[in-house]
Order: C-alpha cells, then structure tokens, then sequence
C-alpha cells in the first residue's frame, strides 16, 4: 500500500520568514549605516592623528 505524504506547512516557513526579514529591513539598514558612518569616522579620526603628528 503506497502512501503520498501531503505538503505541510513547513513549506511556508521560508516565506513566512521573508516577510518578517521585510519588516526589519528598515531597522537593519538603519544599522548598516551607522556602522558605516562609525568606520568612517574612525578612519577620519586616525588619519588625521597620522598627518598632525607629521
């Protein structure tokens, strides 16, 4: 007696989780950028201290 398995719900999950990655999407860019801005402005920091012990 051959059994087919029905599709379950697992299968959704993938989609689910991109709609809730979407949500967050602002947020997570919000972070991105700061850690952008943070980088850059520690960059700017150092080379400054480099040229003004020069």
């Amino acid at each position: 007696m051959a059994t087919t398995k029905k599709p379950t719900a697992t299968k959704l999950v993938p989609a689910v989780r991109e709609i809730g990655a979407m949500k967050d999407y602002p947020a997570l860019l919000a972070e991105v950028k700061a850690r952008i801005q943070s980088a850059q402005y520690a960059a700017l920091r150092a080379v400054n201290k480099e040229l003004v012990g020069l």
